[in-house]
């Protein structure tokens, strides 16, 4: 994920807060367009998988790393499909 705007066709309606929505067959993705609380930054991932959701937020100090927080999500949703 990149700073900015993550959008697809059919976007869902953001969250207070969230500058970006990526929407796909029961997986969500957002992110802070700039720090709320200080300098952390927060992504958030939700995943459906039938009857069970799944969040991963992870925070960090500057930016959250990309790479890190793709496998999560790809992991989790592994897990849960």
């Amino acid at each position: 994920m990149t700073s900015g705007h993550l959008k697809s066709p059919g976007e869902s309606p953001q969250p207070a807060g969230y500058s970006g929505t990526f929407s796909s067959s029961g997986l969500s993705l957002y992110q802070e367009p700039k720090p709320l609380n200080g300098d952390e930054r927060t992504k958030l991932g939700r995943i459906q998988a039938g009857d069970v959701q799944g969040v991963i937020i992870q925070t960090r100090k500057g930016d959250v790393a990309t790479v890190p927080f793709h496998q999560t999500v790809v992991l989790q949703s592994q897990l849960l499909g």
